[in-house]
């Protein structure tokens, strides 16, 4: 039943091509801001502070660096979107018939939570293959077998912990139009708390150290730092200096307070964020389901 579930859920939410087009509007927009203006201004910015550094391997590292965004940006929205299908059903009253149907609360709860992470898995898995497709077009190279395995098991992971903590945001919610509201700030805003737009330099050390505490850069600098790996050791022509340099710039290896949070860490802040916040949303999904 709990697979049925899920399928109607999915099915629901890839029925409706607006839901998916505000799925992936802010990836889209960040993409087009990077095609006609912003990637532009990254590459002459790296130009000028490594003049030797050739122009291919400079469209590379940025392109690659700009689809890590991209991905963290939609492993967010596409879980966050799908859970609408919760709201609308509590919105409509539909938990009535399922309630007389032969399901359990639970079943009910693990329909809305794995659906959540399936919709946000495939659309980021589709986003994944995109990019490796457009990096190759434009210059670049495919990712090594090794640096795509971890990527994408931080893809996982990313899909795993925006879905549980939706799951509970969502249940504050009680209408479709308030959350279409809000799936559209929050779209708008995590683009600029995940450092996409605005490099680390050019920021207050107290603001960067804000951003650097959010799940949202840290989502995106564990799946910078895979995806950009290949491309950084060309640019910066294996000049350790340089490499350390442009990570901490782009968001690749965040600091707070003056320490590096590294890779291990923040993989087990995320680890608990998925058991506290699944635990949290079910308990909340099942409150509502009356």
């Amino acid at each position: 039943m709990i697979l049925t579930l899920v399928k109607r859920h999915m099915r629901i939410f890839f029925r409706d091509r607006m839901t998916v087009f505000f799925a992936l509007l802010s990836p889209l927009i960040l993409f087009l801001l990077y095609t006609f203006f912003l990637g532009t201004q990254q590459v002459q910015n790296i130009q000028r502070a490594l003049p030797y550094a050739s122009s291919a391997h400079i469209h590379y590292f940025v392109n690659s660096w700009l689809f890590a965004s991209i991905i963290m940006i939609t492993t967010l929205t596409s879980g966050l979107v799908s859970l609408g299908t919760f709201v609308n059903d509590r919105a409509s009253g539909r938990f009535q018939d399922f309630l007389v149907a032969p399901l359990s609360r639970a079943q009910m709860i693990c329909g809305y939570l794995l659906s959540a992470f399936c919709t946000s898995l495939l659309m980021s898995t589709i986003i994944f293959i995109f990019s490796q497709v457009y990096i190759v077009l434009t210059g670049g190279k495919l990712l090594s077998w090794q640096h795509a395995a971890v990527a994408y098991g931080i893809v996982m992971l990313l899909c795993l912990t925006f879905a549980a903590i939706s799951s509970f945001v969502v249940t504050f919610i009680k209408t479709y139009g308030a959350f279409s509201a809000f799936n559209t700030i929050l779209g708008t805003a995590v683009g600029f708390l995940a450092g996409a737009y605005i490099m680390a330099d050019s920021l207050p050390k107290s603001v960067l150290d804000f951003m650097n505490l959010l799940p949202f850069n840290q989502g995106g600098a564990l799946l910078r730092g895979p995806f950009t790996d290949q491309a950084l050791q060309l640019l910066a022509g294996n000049r350790s200096t340089v490499i350390k340099d442009m990570r901490r710039n782009f968001s690749i290896t965040p600091v707070f307070a003056g320490h590096i949070l590294q890779p291990v860490v923040i993989v087990a802040v995320f680890i608990v964020l998925i058991v506290v916040f699944t635990t949290l949303g079910s308990w909340r999904i099942g409150k509502n389901i009356k």
